[in-house]
């Protein structure tokens, strides 16, 4: 069958041998980039990519049953010409502008935002907090549609986030986190500015209960040090990577030290603040110092340190990562010199199952709405079909240029040709 006017169909399936299906891709152009993914047909979600990158003439694949892919029904997709396009933007009610939002958790129901609030001065903490209650962290849910979901906190909203008022440095503090993490039950997880993660239900009730904490043993087994960054995992497991090179799981519905599964030291630091991402599925990626992505294996019982991305790839202050379906996007915030460096941009990377490949980049910095310009992208999130990408921005000064967009918009990520193939795996 022939697509989009082309004389010859981007991809066909040969399935006369039932164990294993061939895939032959025709591009229409050799030198633009491509997705050829397996798509649930009943969710639409991307399950694997199967190549990501340019395809030679009538290249040809092959699928089989595998962890990923049990048998069933699915989509063959082939996409060429992979770019992005502005699709709006996720703004707060009323009067209200964001200040510094840093990340974004979307759901299958929700959309919830961390506003990090104004950014704190270096060095020791004032004798009083800096700025106003307006320039302090919230947390802020919206509907789908993107309207606010009011049953959340105050009209859509929970904040200030201030701490305990005897401590003056966690008041100061506060305005340093930079993630959040939700679960399939719509709580919401966030640093307690310490060792321990803090609990909100989906109405924006902070719970009693928290996760980890300090055991003045920063590099044994359960202690949580400095929390920052949380990512979900299956079957109740939570990730928290920690500066101190260890990465520890944990049962997130257990009460402080108590759950506690395993954990492994990492062979490389930490990158800048959010620099976790899981697919849900057992494979987690972590930004390191140096910007690059290494990969973790979760096999629940078990974590343990993969592969990292292509040594000759440069991401200045690497940060937000998105993984799924093996595509993992990351946004490059950048740093001074701002216009002297690949920074203002978002880059997709491909996990090919034994090395995590450089894909593609999008962006330059920019204030324009409308484009692909970008400044401080802190995170962003890839939707599980792979058709839309949430690039959050935000607002902290630069050294030279204009300070951060502080802002939320929605790119489509559209294909010039693209072909899809029912298929069934047995």
């Amino acid at each position: 069958m022939s697509f989009n006017g082309l004389a010859e169909s981007l991809v066909t399936v040969d399935s006369s041998n039932p164990e294993i299906l061939r895939v032959k891709v025709s591009p229409v152009r050799t030198s633009t980039i491509g997705l050829l993914e397996v798509i649930d047909a009943k969710t639409g979600d991307c399950l694997k990519t199967l190549h990501a990158g340019t395809f030679s003439p009538r290249q040809i694949f092959s699928i089989k049953r595998d962890a990923k892919l049990s048998p069933g029904k699915y989509r063959i997709r082939f996409r060429e010409g992979i770019s992005l396009a502005f699709d709006g933007s996720l703004v707060p009610s009323g009067n209200r502008k964001w200040t510094n939002p840093t990340d974004l958790v979307v759901t299958d129901k929700s959309m919830y935002v961390l506003d990090s609030g104004k950014a704190p001065p270096e060095g020791p903490p004032p004798e009083k907090t800096p700025v106003g209650l307006e320039g302090r962290p919230y947390l802020y849910k919206f509907h789908r549609d993107k309207t606010p979901d009011v049953s959340f906190g105050d009209q859509g909203r929970v904040g200030p986030l201030l701490g305990p008022s005897w401590d003056k440095l966690a008041a100061w503090c506060y305005n340093r986190i930079r993630s959040i993490a939700v679960d399939s039950d719509e709580r919401v997880y966030l640093s307690s500015i310490y060792h321990e993660v803090l609990i909100y239900d989906a109405k924006g009730q902070k719970l009693k209960q928290v996760i980890g904490g300090w055991d003045n043993n920063p590099f044994g087994t359960q202690c949580t040090t400095w929390v920052n960054s949380i990512a979900m995992g299956p079957q109740n497991r939570i990730y928290l990577p920690s500066s101190y090179k260890v990465l520890r799981v944990y049962d997130r519905t257990k009460e402080a030290f108590k759950g506690v599964m395993y954990s492994t030291t990492m062979p490389n630091p930490i990158g800048f603040e959010r620099v976790i991402a899981s697919d849900m599925a057992g494979s987690l990626y972590i930004i390191c110092e140096t910007g690059r992505l290494q990969k973790f294996v979760d096999t629940g019982s078990s974590v343990t340190a993969g592969y990292l991305s292509d040594s000759d790839v440069s991401l200045v202050n690497a940060t937000g990562p998105s993984a799924s379906g093996d595509l993992i996007w990351v946004a490059a915030h950048g740093g001074a010199p701002l216009w002297d460096y690949d920074a203002g941009e978002v880059a997709m990377f491909w996990d090919t199952g034994e090395e995590i490949h450089l894909v593609d980049r999008y962006g330059s910095p920019g204030t324009a709405v409308d484009k692909l310009q970008f400044m401080n992208p802190s995170s962003v999130v890839q939707s599980p079909d792979h058709l839309e990408l949430w690039v959050v921005e935000d607002g902290m000064i630069n050294e030279e240029g204009p300070p951060g967009n502080a802002r939320i918009r929605k790119f489509k990520i559209t294909s010039a040709h693209s072909e899809e193939v029912a298929v069934e795996i047995h």
